[in-house]
Protein backbone atom coordinates (compact mmCIF):
# COMPACT_ATOMS: atom_id res chain seq x y z
CA UNK A 1 0.00 0.00 0.00
CA UNK A 2 2.87 2.36 0.83
CA UNK A 3 4.47 1.70 -2.55
CA UNK A 4 1.15 2.32 -4.28
CA UNK A 5 0.66 5.69 -2.60
CA UNK A 6 4.30 6.61 -3.16
CA UNK A 7 4.18 5.90 -6.88
CA UNK A 8 0.82 7.61 -7.23
CA UNK A 9 2.13 10.79 -5.62
CA UNK A 10 5.18 10.74 -7.86
CA UNK A 11 3.19 10.39 -11.06
CA UNK A 12 0.41 12.82 -10.18
CA UNK A 13 2.85 15.59 -9.21
CA UNK A 14 5.14 15.16 -12.20
CA UNK A 15 5.40 17.52 -15.14
CA UNK A 16 2.28 17.44 -17.36
CA UNK A 17 2.59 15.87 -20.80
CA UNK A 18 0.46 15.89 -23.90
CA UNK A 19 -2.38 13.38 -23.72
CA UNK A 20 -3.81 11.45 -26.62
CA UNK A 21 -7.36 11.06 -25.36
CA UNK A 22 -9.73 13.06 -27.54
CA UNK A 23 -6.98 15.19 -29.07
CA UNK A 24 -5.81 12.65 -31.64
CA UNK A 25 -9.13 12.41 -33.47
CA UNK A 26 -9.26 16.15 -34.06
CA UNK A 27 -5.57 16.45 -34.90
CA UNK A 28 -4.87 17.92 -38.32
CA UNK A 29 -3.51 15.46 -40.86
CA UNK A 30 -1.42 18.03 -42.70
CA UNK A 31 1.85 16.86 -41.16
CA UNK A 32 5.08 18.53 -42.13
CA UNK A 33 7.21 15.77 -43.65
CA UNK A 34 10.71 16.76 -44.62
CA UNK A 35 12.13 15.24 -47.78
CA UNK A 36 15.46 13.54 -47.18
CA UNK A 37 16.76 15.38 -50.25
CA UNK A 38 16.05 18.84 -48.90
CA UNK A 39 18.94 20.78 -47.34
CA UNK A 40 18.90 20.93 -43.56
CA UNK A 41 17.90 24.35 -42.29
CA UNK A 42 20.02 25.77 -39.47
CA UNK A 43 18.36 27.12 -36.35
CA UNK A 44 18.03 30.89 -36.22
CA UNK A 45 20.50 30.82 -33.33
CA UNK A 46 23.23 29.60 -35.66
CA UNK A 47 22.34 32.15 -38.30
CA UNK A 48 23.10 34.92 -35.81
CA UNK A 49 26.59 33.49 -35.37
CA UNK A 50 27.41 33.45 -39.08
CA UNK A 51 29.47 36.62 -38.88
CA UNK A 52 32.61 36.88 -40.96
CA UNK A 53 35.49 38.69 -39.30
CA UNK A 54 36.57 41.91 -41.03
CA UNK A 55 39.63 41.69 -43.29
CA UNK A 56 42.91 42.92 -41.93
CA UNK A 57 44.07 46.31 -43.11
CA UNK A 58 47.47 47.85 -42.71
CA UNK A 59 47.56 50.14 -39.71
CA UNK A 60 44.22 48.84 -38.38
CA UNK A 61 44.30 46.80 -35.19
CA UNK A 62 41.54 44.38 -34.28
CA UNK A 63 40.96 42.68 -30.92
CA UNK A 64 42.65 39.31 -30.63
CA UNK A 65 39.23 37.64 -30.42
CA UNK A 66 38.39 38.98 -33.89
CA UNK A 67 41.75 37.88 -35.29
CA UNK A 68 41.25 34.41 -33.85
CA UNK A 69 37.73 34.28 -35.26
CA UNK A 70 39.03 35.12 -38.72
CA UNK A 71 41.84 32.56 -38.54
CA UNK A 72 39.42 29.83 -37.45
CA UNK A 73 36.87 30.77 -40.10
CA UNK A 74 39.52 30.58 -42.82
CA UNK A 75 40.94 27.32 -41.47
CA UNK A 76 44.34 28.97 -41.02
CA UNK A 77 45.94 26.63 -38.49
CA UNK A 78 49.31 28.39 -38.76
CA UNK A 79 47.73 31.69 -37.75
CA UNK A 80 45.76 30.05 -34.93
CA UNK A 81 48.99 28.55 -33.59
CA UNK A 82 50.76 31.90 -33.93
CA UNK A 83 48.04 33.73 -32.01
CA UNK A 84 48.24 31.17 -29.22
CA UNK A 85 52.03 31.55 -29.18
CA UNK A 86 51.87 35.36 -29.17
CA UNK A 87 49.11 35.81 -26.61
CA UNK A 88 49.43 32.63 -24.56
CA UNK A 89 46.88 29.90 -23.96
CA UNK A 90 44.46 32.45 -22.51
CA UNK A 91 43.57 33.41 -26.09
CA UNK A 92 41.66 30.13 -26.56
CA UNK A 93 38.99 31.47 -24.20
CA UNK A 94 38.75 34.91 -25.83
CA UNK A 95 35.10 35.31 -26.80
CA UNK A 96 33.85 37.11 -29.86
CA UNK A 97 31.78 40.29 -29.37
CA UNK A 98 28.66 38.10 -29.67
CA UNK A 99 29.87 35.98 -26.75
CA UNK A 100 30.72 32.94 -28.87
CA UNK A 101 33.77 31.01 -27.56
CA UNK A 102 36.45 29.97 -30.09
CA UNK A 103 35.61 26.25 -29.78
CA UNK A 104 32.05 26.95 -30.90
CA UNK A 105 33.29 29.08 -33.80
CA UNK A 106 35.47 26.17 -34.94
CA UNK A 107 32.51 23.77 -34.90
CA UNK A 108 30.23 26.28 -36.57
CA UNK A 109 32.73 26.72 -39.41
CA UNK A 110 33.41 22.97 -39.71
CA UNK A 111 37.06 23.40 -38.71
CA UNK A 112 37.74 20.18 -36.80
CA UNK A 113 41.53 20.61 -36.73
CA UNK A 114 41.18 24.11 -35.28
CA UNK A 115 38.82 22.68 -32.67
CA UNK A 116 41.36 20.03 -31.69
CA UNK A 117 44.14 22.63 -31.53
CA UNK A 118 42.08 24.90 -29.29
CA UNK A 119 41.16 22.06 -26.93
CA UNK A 120 44.74 20.78 -26.79
CA UNK A 121 45.77 24.33 -25.89
CA UNK A 122 43.42 24.41 -22.92
CA UNK A 123 40.03 25.52 -24.27
CA UNK A 124 37.15 24.38 -22.07
CA UNK A 125 34.38 22.36 -23.73
CA UNK A 126 31.99 22.88 -20.84
CA UNK A 127 31.85 26.63 -21.37
CA UNK A 128 28.53 28.08 -22.52
CA UNK A 129 27.63 31.13 -24.57
CA UNK A 130 25.07 33.77 -23.48
CA UNK A 131 22.23 31.54 -24.75
CA UNK A 132 23.45 28.58 -22.71
CA UNK A 133 24.70 26.59 -25.70
CA UNK A 134 27.72 24.30 -25.33
CA UNK A 135 30.05 23.03 -28.03
CA UNK A 136 27.95 19.86 -28.20
CA UNK A 137 24.77 21.87 -28.82
CA UNK A 138 26.45 23.49 -31.82
CA UNK A 139 27.79 20.17 -33.13
CA UNK A 140 24.32 18.63 -32.88
CA UNK A 141 22.63 21.56 -34.60
CA UNK A 142 25.27 21.56 -37.35
CA UNK A 143 24.89 17.78 -37.73
CA UNK A 144 28.67 17.45 -37.38
CA UNK A 145 29.13 13.91 -36.10
CA UNK A 146 32.94 14.13 -36.16
CA UNK A 147 32.92 17.24 -33.99
CA UNK A 148 30.34 15.73 -31.62
CA UNK A 149 32.42 12.57 -31.27
CA UNK A 150 35.55 14.58 -30.50
CA UNK A 151 33.80 16.86 -28.02
CA UNK A 152 32.36 13.96 -26.03
CA UNK A 153 35.63 12.00 -26.05
CA UNK A 154 37.72 15.04 -25.07
CA UNK A 155 35.48 16.26 -22.25
CA UNK A 156 35.63 14.71 -18.79
CA UNK A 157 32.15 15.94 -17.87
CA UNK A 158 28.84 14.80 -19.38
CA UNK A 159 27.56 17.32 -21.92
CA UNK A 160 24.56 15.45 -23.31
CA UNK A 161 22.38 16.46 -20.37
CA UNK A 162 23.13 20.21 -20.33
CA UNK A 163 20.18 22.36 -21.37
CA UNK A 164 20.46 25.74 -23.05
CA UNK A 165 18.42 28.81 -22.15
CA UNK A 166 15.46 27.37 -24.07
CA UNK A 167 15.62 24.11 -22.11
CA UNK A 168 17.05 22.13 -25.03
CA UNK A 169 19.60 19.35 -24.71
CA UNK A 170 21.98 18.63 -27.62
CA UNK A 171 19.77 15.72 -28.74
CA UNK A 172 16.83 18.11 -29.02
CA UNK A 173 18.80 19.99 -31.70
CA UNK A 174 19.87 16.90 -33.64
CA UNK A 175 19.31 17.29 -37.38
CA UNK A 176 19.59 13.63 -38.36
CA UNK A 177 18.72 10.17 -37.00
CA UNK A 178 22.44 9.32 -36.91
CA UNK A 179 23.21 12.26 -34.64
CA UNK A 180 20.21 11.53 -32.42
CA UNK A 181 21.26 7.89 -32.00
CA UNK A 182 24.84 8.88 -31.22
CA UNK A 183 23.79 11.39 -28.57
CA UNK A 184 21.29 8.97 -27.06
CA UNK A 185 23.97 6.29 -26.73
CA UNK A 186 26.37 8.78 -25.16
CA UNK A 187 23.65 9.99 -22.80
CA UNK A 188 22.84 6.47 -21.59
CA UNK A 189 26.52 5.87 -20.89
CA UNK A 190 26.40 8.82 -18.50
CA UNK A 191 24.46 6.90 -15.87
CA UNK A 192 24.92 3.25 -14.88
CA UNK A 193 21.42 2.38 -13.81
CA UNK A 194 22.33 -1.27 -13.26
CA UNK A 195 25.07 -0.54 -10.75
CA UNK A 196 24.67 -1.27 -7.05
CA UNK A 197 24.08 2.37 -6.32
CA UNK A 198 21.84 4.38 -8.61
CA UNK A 199 23.81 7.61 -8.62
CA UNK A 200 22.25 10.99 -9.25
CA UNK A 201 22.90 12.62 -12.59
CA UNK A 202 21.80 15.97 -13.97
CA UNK A 203 20.55 14.15 -17.07
CA UNK A 204 17.65 12.61 -15.14
CA UNK A 205 15.09 14.61 -13.18
CA UNK A 206 13.96 13.86 -9.64
CA UNK A 207 10.61 12.38 -10.66
CA UNK A 208 12.10 9.93 -13.14
CA UNK A 209 14.80 9.05 -10.61
CA UNK A 210 12.18 8.23 -7.97
CA UNK A 211 10.12 6.06 -10.33
CA UNK A 212 13.23 4.31 -11.63
CA UNK A 213 14.45 3.54 -8.12
CA UNK A 214 11.07 2.04 -7.22
CA UNK A 215 11.01 -0.13 -10.35
CA UNK A 216 14.60 -1.21 -9.84
CA UNK A 217 14.04 -2.12 -6.20
CA UNK A 218 11.01 -4.25 -7.14
CA UNK A 219 12.90 -6.01 -9.92
CA UNK A 220 16.09 -6.71 -7.99
CA UNK A 221 14.21 -7.93 -4.92
CA UNK A 222 12.22 -10.34 -7.13
CA UNK A 223 8.95 -8.56 -6.44
CA UNK A 224 6.21 -8.50 -9.06
CA UNK A 225 6.86 -5.47 -11.26
CA UNK A 226 3.47 -6.03 -12.91
CA UNK A 227 1.99 -4.72 -9.66
CA UNK A 228 3.36 -1.29 -10.57
CA UNK A 229 1.60 -1.43 -13.94
CA UNK A 230 -1.67 -2.37 -12.25
CA UNK A 231 -1.24 0.52 -9.83
CA UNK A 232 -0.62 2.92 -12.72
CA UNK A 233 -3.78 1.75 -14.47
CA UNK A 234 -5.92 2.27 -11.39
CA UNK A 235 -4.58 5.64 -10.27
CA UNK A 236 -3.21 7.43 -13.36
CA UNK A 237 -3.86 7.80 -17.08
CA UNK A 238 -0.95 5.47 -17.89
CA UNK A 239 -1.43 1.73 -18.35
CA UNK A 240 2.22 0.66 -18.19
CA UNK A 241 5.62 1.95 -17.18
CA UNK A 242 6.55 2.19 -20.86
CA UNK A 243 3.55 4.38 -21.64
CA UNK A 244 4.60 6.64 -18.77
CA UNK A 245 8.19 6.79 -20.03
CA UNK A 246 7.02 7.54 -23.57
CA UNK A 247 4.72 10.36 -22.47
CA UNK A 248 7.25 12.03 -20.16
CA UNK A 249 10.36 11.29 -22.27
CA UNK A 250 11.84 9.30 -19.39
CA UNK A 251 14.72 7.79 -21.34
CA UNK A 252 16.35 6.01 -18.40
CA UNK A 253 13.09 4.42 -17.29
CA UNK A 254 12.31 3.25 -20.82
CA UNK A 255 15.82 1.82 -21.17
CA UNK A 256 15.62 -0.09 -17.89
CA UNK A 257 12.16 -1.49 -18.60
CA UNK A 258 13.10 -2.56 -22.13
CA UNK A 259 16.49 -3.98 -21.20
CA UNK A 260 15.00 -6.20 -18.50
CA UNK A 261 11.91 -7.06 -20.59
CA UNK A 262 9.54 -5.82 -17.90
CA UNK A 263 6.94 -4.64 -20.45
CA UNK A 264 6.24 -5.74 -24.02
CA UNK A 265 7.35 -2.86 -26.32
CA UNK A 266 4.16 -3.28 -28.37
CA UNK A 267 1.71 -3.42 -25.46
CA UNK A 268 -1.50 -1.45 -26.02
CA UNK A 269 -3.18 0.80 -23.50
CA UNK A 270 -6.93 1.10 -22.92
CA UNK A 271 -7.33 3.27 -26.01
CA UNK A 272 -5.23 1.07 -28.27
CA UNK A 273 -2.06 3.15 -28.21
CA UNK A 274 1.34 1.49 -27.96
CA UNK A 275 4.32 3.19 -26.27
CA UNK A 276 5.77 4.26 -29.62
CA UNK A 277 2.46 5.95 -30.50
CA UNK A 278 2.68 7.92 -27.26
CA UNK A 279 6.38 8.71 -27.70
CA UNK A 280 5.88 10.00 -31.25
CA UNK A 281 2.89 12.11 -30.25
CA UNK A 282 4.87 13.72 -27.41
CA UNK A 283 8.00 14.20 -29.58
CA UNK A 284 10.04 11.93 -27.28
CA UNK A 285 12.81 11.27 -29.80
CA UNK A 286 14.97 9.34 -27.32
CA UNK A 287 12.18 6.92 -26.42
CA UNK A 288 11.17 6.43 -30.06
CA UNK A 289 14.75 5.38 -30.87
CA UNK A 290 14.92 3.05 -27.87
CA UNK A 291 11.61 1.38 -28.70
CA UNK A 292 12.67 0.78 -32.30
CA UNK A 293 15.99 -0.64 -31.11
CA UNK A 294 14.13 -3.08 -28.87
CA UNK A 295 11.81 -4.25 -31.63
CA UNK A 296 8.72 -2.06 -31.31
CA UNK A 297 6.59 -2.00 -34.46
CA UNK A 298 6.06 1.33 -36.18
CA UNK A 299 3.17 -0.10 -38.21
CA UNK A 300 0.76 -1.01 -35.41
CA UNK A 301 -2.53 0.84 -35.86
CA UNK A 302 -4.45 2.59 -33.10
CA UNK A 303 -8.16 1.96 -32.57
CA UNK A 304 -8.68 4.86 -34.98
CA UNK A 305 -6.49 3.16 -37.62
CA UNK A 306 -3.59 5.59 -37.30
CA UNK A 307 0.05 4.65 -37.72
CA UNK A 308 2.89 6.07 -35.65
CA UNK A 309 3.75 8.56 -38.39
CA UNK A 310 0.18 9.89 -38.33
CA UNK A 311 0.56 11.01 -34.73
CA UNK A 312 3.50 13.38 -34.97
CA UNK A 313 4.67 16.45 -36.82
CA UNK A 314 8.18 16.21 -35.36
CA UNK A 315 10.43 16.27 -38.42
CA UNK A 316 13.24 14.24 -36.87
CA UNK A 317 10.86 11.51 -35.70
CA UNK A 318 9.24 11.42 -39.14
CA UNK A 319 12.68 11.03 -40.71
CA UNK A 320 13.56 8.24 -38.26
CA UNK A 321 10.31 6.43 -39.10
CA UNK A 322 10.88 6.90 -42.83
CA UNK A 323 14.41 5.53 -42.48
CA UNK A 324 13.12 2.55 -40.50
CA UNK A 325 10.52 1.78 -43.16
CA UNK A 326 13.20 1.92 -45.87
CA UNK A 327 15.36 -0.58 -43.96
CA UNK A 328 12.44 -2.95 -43.47
CA UNK A 329 11.67 -3.12 -47.18
CA UNK A 330 15.23 -3.64 -48.42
Amino acid sequence: METSMYMSNIIMTSVPCRTLSGEIKSKEKSLRRRSVNLPISRPSYLETKAVVAPPRRKGVHFPVSVLLQQAITEGDLIEVKQLIKDYGNIVVEEREPSGLPPVMRAIFEGQLESLKLLVNSGAELTTTDPEGWTALHVAAAMDDLEAATFVISACNEPLTCIRNADGQRPVDLAESPEMARFLLKSDLNDLRIDSTTLSKSSSIDDTEMSVLKTVRNHYESNQDVEFLNVMLQSQTEFDTLLHLAAAKNYTRLAYYVLKHQLVDPDVRDREGFTPIHIAAFNSSVDVVLLLIEYGASIHTLTNSYEKTSDLTDNELILEILHEEESVEYI
